[in-house]
């Protein structure tokens, strides 16, 4: 008797940077099949290495993924797979099993995108309007939170599936205590209007009202030169707020970045999982987050506030500013030596 072979597939032509790319590479690394892997050519240079990855790499232009889509529809048979991990189900039903890997909660929610740049406001309509339309090609859809099921289940009739992965993969060996706490927060966010930013700003301008200063790291691009990043850079240069901005492009300056901080700040409004919240629970710092679904689906913060207001984000940052500084500090044996014999 024959043995049925089974290919599989991963479509991923418009993944290339942010969350989703630090997904695909969690993928990558722990695959154990050959796999054809279709990504955006941007990404080259920044995918794991693995032996069982065959990439193929796509242009970011509409007619590349349209013949893209052509050629998954001639290419798969009802034998094989294909994991769907752009948001969007083809355009074309393939004979395969076909799965969806939905990560882009504003998709599926009734988020107000008035905030978002025009093309933008344009490209989320477009792919909301295809996410609907053409959801009749996929067999099934995979979320990450208990917040994206139900909407899922509110929206289509597919089966809809909760299971979140993350790599916990910290590395143990390194030597936290060279890391100084330069910041008493940190925010990994991007400039798009969902992620709270101005609004957690001004929330340090309230602060900075009472003579209250934390200092604050933002992993944006100062030189960016969108309405957000000038919109902060007023109030920070208004107010003499303590944020800098800053940005990591590899895992040592991530590393760097995270534990150079005492907590995570994450104001953010809307989140299919909300990666850095799960990293921060990784490099085992304080989390102070949106009192949303997707907080407490995964992690306990020591605070949370209402994202919608910048003066309960305010109250939320006094409350645990105090509550670490009542803290007793615990040094350990070299250090108490050090203190009683004056070295």
């Amino acid at each position: 008797m024959t043995e049925t072979i089974h290919k599989f597939y991963i479509q991923a032509a418009n993944i290339h940077t942010g969350g989703g790319l630090a997904l695909l590479n969690m993928l990558i690394k722990d695959l154990q099949v050959e796999t054809k892997i279709y990504v955006d050519e941007r990404a080259k240079g920044k995918l794991h290495k693995n032996d069982k990855a065959i990439f193929v790499h796509v242009k970011p232009r509409l007619l590349s993924r349209l013949l893209l889509e052509v050629r998954l529809f001639f290419l798969a048979t009802n034998q094989d797979y294909i994991l769907f991990f752009t948001n969007l189900p083809p355009l074309l039903k393939t004979r395969s099993k076909n799965i969806l890997f939905l990560q882009n909660q504003l998709l599926i929610s009734s988020y107000n995108l008035k905030e978002f740049s025009f093309k933008n406001r344009l490209r989320i309509r477009i792919e909301r309007f295809l996410l609907k339309n053409m959801i009749s090609n996929i067999d099934s859809i995979y979320v990450q939170s208990s917040e994206m099921q139900n909407l899922c289940k509110k929206k289509f009739t597919k089966p809809c599936y909760l299971m979140p992965f993350f790599a916990f993969n910290f590395p143990l060996s390194v030597d936290l205590d060279k890391f100084e706490k330069k910041y008493d927060f940190i925010y990994v966010t991007s400039d798009d209007p969902h992620k709270n930013n101005t609004r957690l700003v001004k929330a340090f301008a309230l602060l900075a009202l009472e003579d209250i200063r934390p200092k604050l790291c933002l992993t944006l691009k100062p030189d960016t030169s969108s309405k957000t990043i000038n919109q902060l850079k007023e109030l920070i240069e208004k107010y003499n707020l303590d944020i800098s901005f800053e940005v990591f492009d590899s895992k040592e300056s991530k590393d760097e970045l995270y534990l150079s901080s005492k907590a995570l700040l994450f104001p953010s409004e809307e989140e299919s999982m909300g990666l850095p919240l799960l990293e921060a629970q990784e490099y085992s710092i304080d989390i102070i987050a949106s009192e949303k679904g997707f907080t407490r689906d995964f992690i306990e913060p020591v605070e949370t506030f209402d994202p919608a207001s910048s003066h309960s984000i305010a109250r939320a940052i006094k409350r645990y500013l105090i509550l670490t500084n009542d803290k007793i500090s615990i040094k350990n044996p070299e250090q108490f030596l050090n203190e009683i014999f004056s070295l």
